[in-house]
């Protein structure tokens, strides 16, 4: 939903790389989303293939097969789906998420074609709050990052993670990029448990972040 001037590195690195996995259309992205991502992690932080070794062709054929389509989804990456009580697509969770996409001045790259509930999508959103409490650590920000991670992150992307990784079928350079969210995720969750005021999780598992510019 925005744009960055120069390579993003640590949390935010890690997000954006997520970010763009989880939206890949194709071999290529796919790949370079997963060099971006592994990149922004501390060496070992989790099992991950090289990039090098990868079957780019067989990922993507899984990849598909978990969260595009055509037939039923594996692991579908929208949260109506996984916080409705009936799973449909388009629901109030997603119109919630409009709503912080709003307040932080962003938009879906493709409105109506893509839900703006998409795992992708709720990924940029906290990438962007990341970059700017990097740049300016303000009460407001702080506080709407907070509620999107417990009030709606939180809720369902670790169940998401989870189901990826009980399938012996997701490839192995997906099952690596569903542990990295999960231990980010995880991390949020004990930070805001223990009383973090900023309720941004310990950067233990990345690398050095650099301070980026703020999205056009």
């Amino acid at each position: 939903m925005g744009r960055n001037a120069s390579p993003p590195t640590g949390e935010q690195g890690l997000l954006i790389g997520l970010r763009d996995f989880f939206m890949a259309e194709n071999e290529d992205q796919l790949r370079l989303a997963y060099v971006a991502a592994t990149g922004a992690l501390a060496p070992g932080a989790i099992p991950a293939p090289e990039a090098a070794n990868v079957d780019w062709e067989e990922t993507l054929f899984g990849f598909n097969r978990l969260f595009v389509g055509p037939m039923a989804l594996q692991a579908p990456p929208y949260s109506s789906v996984w916080l409705s009580p009936e799973p449909y697509l388009m629901g109030k969770s997603a119109l919630d998420a409009r709503h912080v996409y709003h307040m932080l001045g962003l938009e879906s790259p493709a409105p109506g074609a893509l839900p703006d509930d998409h795992l992708g999508l709720e990924l940029d959103a906290l990438a962007a709050m990341e970059e700017s409490l990097g740049r300016e650590d303000r009460q407001e920000l702080r506080e709407l990052r907070r509620y999107f991670l417990e009030r709606h992150v939180l809720k369902w992307a670790p169940r998401f993670c989870a189901r990826i990784l009980e399938l012996e079928s997701a490839p192995p350079a997906v099952a690596a990029m569903a542990a990295a969210l999960a231990a980010w995720l995880e991390d949020a969750r004990l930070d805001l448990s223990h009383g973090g005021k900023s309720g941004r999780p310990a950067a233990h598992s990345f690398t050095t972040s650099e301070t980026m510019e703020v999205r056009s």
